[in-house]
Formats: C-alpha cells, sequence, structure tokens
C-alpha cells in the first residue's frame, strides 16, 4: 500500500513514517501541508492508497482537504484517516461528515494505530478485489461497472453519505457515553431489484440518489449520516432526534418520491417505493458496542443486512 501522510509537525511526520515502516510499508510521501498533499494527490506520479491527515494545520485545514479529496473522482472511496490531537465532538462531526474513513487521536497508541491500519489494509485488499471481478464482468451500456445488487455504493452527489465503515467507525471513536441518545432508522426500497435487474446501473445509482435526496428533505431539521449498504437498503444514523414519527416519516417519503413521477413514467419506469423501519436509540443503559444501534435498524427491514453489517463484509 502506498501512503501519503500530512502534517505541518516534521517530527510527528518521521514518527508515522517510521511506524509505518515497521509496518512493512515503505511507498510512503510524506507533506507538510494541505496543498502539498493535493499536488501529490494530483501530479499522477504517486498513486496513494491512503492518507493519515491531521486537521489543524497553518492555511488549509485538514477536513477541508478530505472535502477536497473526496471531490476527486479517484479518491472518493480511498481510506482516509485523521490522526489529531482534537478530541472534541465538533472536529469528530466535521471530518465523517466530509468523509474520513477513521479518526485516531494523538499521541499515537502502537496497538490502536496498527489495529486501525490493519483496518485499512484489509478494506484496500477487498476493494481491489471487487475492482477486479467488476472489470471481468464488464462495462454496462453507459460504461459503468455494475456493481451486485448486494454491493454498497456511496452515493454520487451526496452529502452526508458515507460508506458503512465510516459510519461504524464515527460511532467507535465518540464511544458510549458520547452517543447517547443517538438514534437509527432503516428504509427499505421495495421495488430496488427491479432498478437494479431491469435498469442500466447509471440508472439504479439516480434512483438511490433520489431517495437519500428524499430522505434529506424529510429529516434535514436533524443531524445526520446516510449510508447505502446493499440489498435496497439505506441506514441513517441522526444525533438527537427527539421524537420522529416513521410511519408519517415513510408517507411524507414516498410524497416526496412521487414528485419524480413524470421523469420516471417517461423512462417507462416505477416511482421508488419506499419502507421505514422503526427509530432504534441508544440509551445511558444500552448494552453493547455504540454500532449496535445500525444493526438493529437494519435487522428491523432487513435482517440479512444486519447479519452482512456484523459479520463485516459491508465493503464496496
Amino acid at each position: 500500500m502506498k501512503f501519503v501522510t500530512v502534517d505541518d509537525d516534521p517530527v510527528f511526520l518521521e514518527i508515522m513514517e517510521g511506524t509505518l515502516r515497521n509496518l512493512g510499508f515503505d511507498e510512503i510521501v510524506s507533506a507538510l501541508s494541505a496543498d502539498q498533499a493535493l499536488n501529490v494527490a494530483t501530479s499522477g506520479a504517486f498513486s496513494p492508497d491512503c492518507f493519515l491527515v491531521d486537521i489543524q494545520m497553518p492555511g488549509k485545514n485538514g477536513i477541508d482537504l478530505v472535502r477536497e479529496l473526496r471531490a476527486i473522482e479517484t479518491y472518493r472511496q480511498t481510506p482516509i484517516v485523521m490522526v489529531t490531537r482534537m478530541s472534541d465532538k465538533a472536529y469528530i462531526d466535521d471530518a465523517f461528515t466530509a468523509g474520513a474513513t477513521d479518526y485516531v487521536t494523538k499521541p499515537l497508541d502502537n496497538i490502536e494505530f496498527r489495529s486501525r491500519i490493519g483496518m485499512v489494509q484489509r478494506l484496500h485488499d477487498e476493494r481491489k478485489r471487487s475492482a477486479m471481478l467488476l472489470e471481468q464482468r464488464g462495462l454496462d451500456a453507459d460504461g459503468q461497472f455494475a456493481a451486485d445488487f448486494s454491493a454498497p455504493v456511496l452515493i454520487p452527489e451526496m452529502d452526508n453519505c458515507v460508506d458503512f465503515l465510516a459510519l461504524e467507525n464515527y460511532l467507535l471513536t465518540l464511544g458510549r457515553s458520547r452517543t447517547v441518545g443517538y438514534a437509527a432508522v432503516s428504509f427499505n426500497i421495495t421495488n430496488a431489484r427491479f432498478f437494479h435487474q431491469a435498469c442500466d446501473y447509471s440508472v439504479f445509482l439516480e434512483m438511490l440518489a433520489d431517495v437519500s435526496h428524499a430522505i434529506f428533505h424529510n429529516i434535514k431539521s436533524h443531524q445526520f449520516l446516510l449510508s447505502y449498504v446493499g440489498n435496497g437498503n439505506i441506514v441513517v444514523l441522526l444525533d438527537n432526534a427527539g421524537e420522529v414519527d416513521t410511519t408519517e416519516l415513510q408517507y411524507s417519503l414516498n410524497h416526496t418520491l412521487m414528485e419524480y413521477e413524470s421523469a420516471y413514467t417517461m423512462d417507462r419506469l416505477p416511482v421508488p417505493q419506499v419502507r421505514a423501519g422503526r427509530i432504534m436509540r441508544s440509551g445511558v443503559f444500552s448494552i453493547g458496542r455504540p454500532t449496535s444501534i445500525l444493526y438493529r435498524a437494519l435487522a428491523d427491514v432487513a435482517p440479512d443486512a444486519a447479519h452482512a453489517a456484523n459479520a463485516g463484509r459491508l465493503v464496496a
């Protein structure tokens, strides 16, 4: 794997580089600023598989760098791990909303850092295998690789959309005490399989984007992160959800989607139909890891999706 490490402290860059080399990685480029990192990423001379990014740096900060990297097609799903002294919830929220994959606080704990880099390595290897399978399968009519129906995808041009691994890491970074009051709800697109089987993959992605924007329209008063986990299922993590009536939410979502009816009818397609699960909450006396509310929410609309997520197979 190839790494770009980004920090304005040259001493800490040496520490990170030494730690990575001890783990067996020797293709490492260090950058003292966000702009330097962007130059490396876009020069074509070095193609990083992972970015390790500090937050507080002179000029452009690390969170701005994450946003800019995610806007580049090549790096839409490249692992980005924040390595920072900033442990306040506001920084963690901003980092994951911008597109961070994981979050590690300084000073580095060697055991924890080894574990996080191991996770990045597994993610990289799995995505590489998936890409090879897609290449073997070939392109659809629009020149896009068509992923399996069960595969999670990052929904294009959707704010607050993250992959499922990042959603889990966000909750684990906050920990049990700081996720009290959080809630999760899942949505199943009941006719998603039809779109996947009957349409070009680009149309399937457009349908996912329409449903995601409808969800955004109906929950925009809340702070949230959203992830498409495959099989027509979307899970949403809400910060302090308050009283949310999911029956009313389901009605509102489908009503919003009917606004697209003319466009779907023109293409001789049905309007997406969405079923909402129940709200699953994290309380003071909740048992298990903070991520358990995600699995509970998924199990409420799609038990198989929850099982796949819990088994760690949700890698795009």
